[in-house]
């Protein structure tokens, strides 16, 4: 008799069944596993990349954008040029307008934004790209420079000199500059003559002296970096073809040839406000010179400018009253940057407490003096010059003020 086979299968058999099934599903898996790991090892990879990338396009947007802010700010070039310009030298490719703009937001603030495509080194062999961006928005504004007195030729000796036996004093937290990298022996800030400097700051270049019994108080902080002139980008006003002769003793706004003297007690000149050009200089010695309101004076030669001519200008006497004009950072006294450097202004005597604002020559010396000895003066001025002089017997105050202290951008960015 023939048996029918009943289905029962040895347990080892069975086992043996279930054993080939796994492997084969183990087999499928493991290559599907590899290549989700592959993938994500490569996004990682490339997002490492990414960030690289964006890493270089922010210092790109950072530095464009500061330097359109401050082209802006100075009126010195467009600002978008300036952007463009300033992306391109690193190296970020403006071909395409699209990946790039400069956008200037308001009278302060300048927004610089970059993109691009990027395609990874190795998703994008299976299809995968995206684009990488930063942006910058940087702003510019003017910050009040911390000095009253600012002598600013590079490398002579003894550049801002005090004399004598007069007393300066910068108070309000103000102080001196020197920009003079010199280590002469006299020093490039030097006190001689029995006299004292006393400041809130007293920042040199080079190095300080001090002979005679003179003394600097705070005590001079030397090696620190060269500035800039404050006013460098201060454009002069237009002198025209012709001049007319300052007669009369109230003078508008306009350009005169003849030097202007006041030298008669009693006598008084009224400046009206705006700019007073004088191609000969300016003389008092008595009497006053007032203005009505903010004005320029603007000292250079006839030609105009000066290219090394030479031009005075002498308030030495008299009561005098004048205020610094806005529309020139509060100057008030300005000498053709191109006169010679034997051109000088002098400040002298207690006559010159009227006037407030800032002196500007930067391509020749100011010299301001005190009263006799025991007597006090006050100047409500700041001085930027090649070289500065502080002579006389008195005491000489310079109230350091914000609003009228010498000042410089301050560009930063703010996103």
């Amino acid at each position: 008799m023939i048996r029918r086979w009943s289905g029962f299968r040895p347990s080892w058999l069975r086992a043996a069944s279930v054993s080939g099934a796994e492997e084969g599903q183990t087999l499928i898996l493991l290559p599907m596993m590899l290549t989700v790991f592959l993938l994500f090892g490569i996004l990682v990879f490339d997002m490492g990349l990414s960030f690289v990338q964006r890493r270089d396009y922010q210092n790109d947007a950072d530095k464009a954008a500061l330097a359109s802010v401050v082209a802006m700010y100075e009126g010195t070039g467009d600002p978008v040029a300036v952007g463009k310009s300033w992306l391109e030298k690193n190296q970020f490719d403006t071909s395409d307008a699209s990946h790039w703009s400069v956008e200037v937001l308001d009278t302060e603030r300048v927004r610089v934004s970059v993109n691009a495509p990027k395609q990874p080194f190795w998703s994008g062999l299976v299809g995968m790209d995206w684009n990488v961006g930063a942006y910058a928005i940087a702003r510019a504004r003017r910050v009040p420079l911390q000095f009253a007195l600012m002598a600013m030729n590079p490398t002579a000796c003894t550049t801002l000199t005090l004399s004598g036996q007069a007393n300066v004093s910068v108070t309000g937290g103000g102080g001196t500059f020197t920009n003079s990298t010199s280590t002469c022996g006299n020093g490039a800030l030097r006190a001689s003559g029995g006299g004292s400097l006393s400041a809130g700051i007293n920042d040199v270049v080079g190095i300080s002296a001090t002979s005679g019994g003179s003394s600097i108080t705070v005590a001079p902080t030397t090696g620190v970096p060269q500035r800039m002139d404050p006013f460098r980008d201060l454009v002069p006003p237009t002198v025209p073809a012709t001049c007319g002769n300052p007669n009369g003793p109230v003078l508008a706004p306009g350009c005169w040839k003849q030097k202007l003297s006041v030298t008669t007690n009693g006598q008084t000149v009224t400046l009206l406000p705006g700019v007073h050009i004088f191609q000969n200089g300016i003389n008092v010695s008595a009497g006053s010179l007032v203005s009505s309101g903010p004005v320029l004076i603007y000292a250079t030669c006839d030609p105009s400018p000066c290219n090394g001519g030479k031009v005075d200008i002498s308030i030495t006497g008299g009561n005098n009253v004048l205020i610094g004009n806005p529309d020139y950072r509060n100057v008030v006294i300005w000498v053709d940057r191109t006169a010679s450097a034997n051109s000088t202004v002098k400040l002298a005597g207690q006559g010159n407490t009227g006037i407030s604002g800032s002196i500007y020559n930067i391509n020749s010396s100011v010299t301001l003096s005190g009263g006799s000895s025991g007597s006090s003066t006050v100047l409500n001025i700041s001085v930027v010059a090649d070289t500065i002089g502080l002579t006389g017997q008195g005491n000489v105050v310079l109230p350091w003020n914000p609003l009228t202290a010498p000042s410089e951008i301050l560009a930063e960015l703010v996103e």
